[in-house]
């Protein structure tokens, strides 16, 4: 919920153990589906890149992340 309302460091405080420096593959528990919703959001037609991260990630890259429209998004980005 709080992703999707664009509140990275309150999407995370529930739980921070989400995985970092590794794959996210099937086989996590579904808690981790809402992971995507940090990184890329699109509800009204327009991709948005990044609109919940959580403050202190000064860097980090996603690769194979899908989105609605048969999108295949790879995000890098350096503090």
């Amino acid at each position: 919920m709080w992703a999707r309302l664009k509140e990275g460091d309150k999407a995370l405080v529930a739980d921070d153990s989400m995985p970092t420096g590794n794959r996210i593959v099937s086989g996590y528990p579904p808690k981790y589906a809402a992971f995507a919703e940090l990184l890329v959001q699109i509800h009204t037609g327009d991709i948005e890149l990044l609109p919940a991260l959580k403050t202190s990630w000064e860097s980090g890259r996603v690769a194979g992340l899908r989105a609605r429209g048969g999108y295949e998004l790879s995000i890098e980005t350096a503090g």
